[in-house]
């Protein structure tokens, strides 16, 4: 082959990939937006009907990011209020009564039905959705020792790292669930990693600590602040079917 004709291929072989491989990427890096603009718009088809969110829902509409914009924004919530009950007071049009830190008033957390809640963004629908579930979720904890079982298995005096392990085991009723028990884990790794004071009651009147005391206690440092929330809620975490 003669030298030039080399050459000419060398640079005609070097030009084709130098265009080309922009080209794939610009496609590459379109279709990938395309795909993020449907699911966000299926997301955010939301009606009366809908039986409950879509845990990829959470990613697709960039859930965190969006409530950490609603905590920064100005909000009426009460002085002490804890940041769960008042994004779902003023999600639910200001109903008064509400309070999700109640783990022995099921009902005291309303289910988030669309067309009841506030009108706005489907955002609104799932942030109130992961702070029902999550009260849900530790209620249904709490009912399962409804007999004592786990207060008699763990001790009246039951400690915060007894109940870390109770939830690390796989003990609770939805151990075979693995997206319940994957958040039985990142609960008990909020409780071990945060938890500074003493137990408390409704009363906020220090007590010795037992299982549902434990559960409620918990509970108030998950919804106090929206940073451990946030947390629980990652990936979808909150964003499943009524238990």
């Amino acid at each position: 082959m003669p030298a030039i004709t080399f050459i000419l291929l060398c640079v005609f072989f070097f030009l084709h990939h130098t265009i080309a491989a922009p080209a794939a990427a610009t496609n590459d890096t379109t279709a990938a937006a395309a795909a993020a603009a449907a699911a966000a718009a299926r997301c955010r088809s939301i009606s009366p009907t809908t039986a409950g969110p879509d845990p990829t829902c959470w990613n697709a509409l960039n859930m965190t990011g969006w409530i950490t914009d609603w905590n920064a924004s100005p909000q009426a919530c009460a002085q002490y209020e804890p940041w769960g009950n008042c994004f779902m007071r003023l999600t639910n049009n200001g109903a008064a009564g509400i309070d999700c830190l109640k783990i022995r008033s099921p009902d005291a957390c309303p289910l988030p039905v669309v067309g009841n809640i506030t009108q706005g963004p489907a955002e609104i629908w799932y942030g109130a959705w992961s702070i029902y579930f999550l009260h849900e979720y530790m209620t249904k904890l709490w009912q399962l020792d409804y007999p004592g079982y786990i207060n008699r298995k763990l001790g009246w005096a039951a400690n915060i790292p007894s109940v870390v392990a109770f939830l690390d085991s796989n003990e609770p009723a939805w151990s075979n669930d693995t997206e319940l028990h994957r958040l039985d884990r990142k609960v008990a790794k909020m409780m071990n990693e945060t938890w500074n004071s003493p137990v408390y009651d409704e009363h906020k009147d220090s007590v010795e600590p037992n299982y549902d005391r434990i559960l409620y206690q918990a509970l108030r440092n998950f919804t106090d602040g929206y940073g451990h929330f946030l947390y629980l809620a990652s990936d979808g975490g909150l964003l499943h079917s009524p238990l």
